[in-house]
């Protein structure tokens, strides 16, 4: 960034420069902004979500009351996976 003379009468240009400059550092930025940072909260909110299913289901196997089948459970445990990968990828390349 170049110094402004203020003796010069003819730096109007460069007052609007450092006027638009000044503004933009100023302006509060939020972490919220972007769709890739609602994205990653949405997706570490599954990973919350997917914990307290497995409360639940653990719960179950407690009261023996397990009515899912083994390929089932081998799915479901995929799930966390899938989700840590995307978060990853956001976190990493941000793709938009």
């Amino acid at each position: 960034m170049s110094v402004v003379d203020l003796d010069r009468t003819d730096n109007d240009e460069e007052g609007v420069s450092v006027c638009l400059q000044l503004r933009t550092l100023m302006r509060p930025v939020s972490i919220f902004d972007g769709e890739v940072m609602q994205l990653k909260l949405f997706l570490v909110m599954m990973l919350i979500a997917y914990h307290g299913a497995c409360f639940a289901l653990l719960q179950d196997f407690a009261a023996d009351r397990n009515r899912r089948s083994e390929r089932w459970y081998r799915v479901f445990n995929e799930v966390p996976a899938l989700l840590l990968i995307g978060i990853v990828i956001l976190a990493v390349v941000k793709p938009f």
